[in-house]
């Protein structure tokens, strides 16, 4: 508001001795020291305010990246706990009591397109082997009627992640059907605390077009004999980890021996790491990578086969340019096991085979 000091012109001030100049002077004066004086007071003030808030929001964002670091890494937890802190040391905290027990088996990031879109996060059958649930960093109760079946209604579009603790006890044989709403998964990474040592087949993510990333390293799979269909159809994965890529010295199993579809119609698949795989007698691999138009490389070294099926193994890998099955051996049936591959590339082979395989090759491949 700006201050009329005309009506001052009409005051005698003179016998004051002071003049009209001079009065006028302090008037104005006055009111501006108190301006700035005020001003200050307001400057530090709100730079005060300012610089609390940026701590807070930098301990917030600091929270924040920590918990991302988290849970993106291979392993999600660290090795202890700081005063009971467990999101600051790296754990997600235990979801039954608080503790710093890393107790969640498995993380999903579901992807929602449209707001109020409803999901279901778990299959019936295995919603009684639920005990903990986070959702989006909010911890439901499981005994509430309403999350008691695990769906949900996303007032908004995007990802939304998701922690579950798991219950395995007694669940033997087959693990197959543990996802609804799979057509909204964009993300599964297991955890050590979800121990399958009872497990002997697992069909898991047959039909999962949208799901970029499975970690499934930390699969205890033992007495695990099929894997067959496992990623049958992920159109859009990418990135796999097959279980023991993080502990090298486990031997795998001799029992493994179906690889029927395993990853066909993967058509986003670049590279599938069996570097730690020490599987024998394997018997079928039937359309095992049929239409993974975007495979390039591919070391199946240490599959020593058996009265081997590998009808359409490799059928329309348009992209593949190195190939190892230097341990194949026995073939049983190979009909159209190599079509459509690019006019150059590598491969090695035993010797065995190849008088079946080399009928399939483009010419402008080298065998080794």
């Amino acid at each position: 508001m700006e201050m009329d000091f005309n009506y001052l012109d009409d005051i005698d001030i003179d016998k004051e001795g002071i003049t009209k100049k001079k009065f006028n002077k302090y008037i104005v004066i006055v009111p501006t020291v108190s301006i700035i004086i005020t001003t200050i007071i307001i400057i530090i003030s709100f730079y005060l305010l300012i610089k609390g808030d940026y701590k807070k929001e930098e301990k917030d964002e600091k929270d924040k990246e920590i918990i991302i670091k988290c849970v993106e890494g291979d392993d999600d937890y660290c090795k202890k706990c700081k005063n009971d802190e467990c999101i600051k040391c790296n754990y997600r905290y235990n979801l039954i009591n608080g503790s710093c027990i890393p107790t969640f088996s498995f993380k999903v990031i579901y992807e929602t397109t449209e707001d109020r879109q409803n999901l279901q996060l778990i299959n019936n059958e295995h919603q009684s082997r639920i005990f903990g649930l986070e959702l989006d960093e909010e911890v439901f109760d499981i005994n509430d009627a309403a999350s008691r079946n695990y769906e949900f209604e996303f007032e908004i579009s995007g990802n939304h992640t998701a922690y579950f603790s798991f219950n395995l006890s007694n669940l033997n044989g087959m693990l197959s059907d543990l996802f609804s709403s799979k057509e909204n998964i964009i993300y599964i990474h297991f955890t050590k605390e979800f121990n399958t040592e009872n497990i002997t087949q697992i069909k898991l993510f047959s039909g999962f077009e949208k799901v970029r990333y499975i970690d499934i390293s930390n699969f205890n799979i033992e007495k695990l004999i099929k894997m067959e269909n496992l990623f049958y159809n992920c159109t859009s994965l990418s990135k796999v980890k097959l279980p023991n890529t993080i502990s090298p010295n486990l031997i795998i199993t001799e029992k493994l021996n179906n690889f029927e579809s395993m990853f066909e119609g993967c058509k986003s698949l670049k590279s599938v790491d069996f570097s730690n795989f020490k599987g024998k007698n394997i018997n079928n691999t039937k359309n095992m990578f049929n239409n993974c138009i975007s495979l390039t490389s591919l070391n199946l070294s240490n599959f020593k086969t058996n009265n081997l099926n590998m009808d359409y193994m490799f059928n329309n890998c348009t992209s593949l340019s190195y190939l190892d099955i230097s341990n194949f051996n026995d073939l049983k049936s190979f009909e159209n096991c190599i079509t459509n591959f690019p006019s150059k590339g590598t491969i090695k082979m035993n010797k065995n085979i190849s008088e079946n395989i080399d009928k399939f090759l483009p010419e402008g491949w080298i065998k080794l």
